[in-house]
């Protein structure tokens, strides 16, 4: 199950950082300082992580497109990092 923009808005920090999964290798990551950052991990060869920025600046939505981008690249053979170092 997915989250909502209630759930993320509504998440506080707590004295440790904090995963809240939205699937597909996409979470959201919060941090003691109350800031919000969207991560992508996936397999390529190795298990590798891929930064989205931070909430509210990348919206949920926008984390999403960007996640779905990233497993087709995958999926091609193609490693995402590498593609968005060549733009």
């Amino acid at each position: 199950m997915g989250l909502s923009s209630f759930a993320i808005e509504r998440a506080k920090p707590k004295e440790r950082p904090y995963k809240l999964s939205d699937g597909g290798g996409l979470h959201l990551l919060v941090n003691p300082n109350g800031r919000k950052l969207w991560r992508f991990r996936y397999q390529f060869g190795t298990e590798k992580m891929l930064s989205f920025g931070s909430f509210p600046e990348v919206s949920l939505a926008t984390a999403r497109q960007k996640r779905d981008e990233s497993r087709k690249l995958v999926a091609a053979g193609q490693g995402p990092v590498a593609a968005k170092e060549a733009r």
